[in-house]
């Protein structure tokens, strides 16, 4: 899958999609219905590890930025997510 998925989408249009529909479950929703197949996370999450993706976060509201901000979730869990405006050595901030 991930295979049909890298020659019909590209690599770089995949990556767009991952950002755009926020991460692993909507972008698997999204291309399953797009594509005509059944796509999982796990296939998406693969994709995101392979190429080694990483995508911004700016809302602070959302749980996963809540519990870095918090202390509550290590931020090393999280290294395909950076949050903006986040002042912590193990985030990193991009402009």
């Amino acid at each position: 899958m991930t295979q049909q998925l890298i020659k019909h989408y590209g690599e770089p249009r995949l990556y767009e999609i991952w950002c755009e529909q926020n991460g692993m479950y909507g972008a698997a929703s999204w291309l399953s219905r797009d594509f005509g197949y059944w796509v999982t996370p796990d296939v998406v999450r693969y994709l995101s590890y392979k190429f080694n993706w990483k995508r911004v976060i700016t809302d602070l509201s959302l749980p996963v930025a809540q519990g870095i901000i918090q202390g509550t979730v290590d931020p090393s869990y999280y290294k395909h997510i950076t949050i903006s405006g986040l002042n912590e050595p193990a985030m990193e901030v991009i402009p």
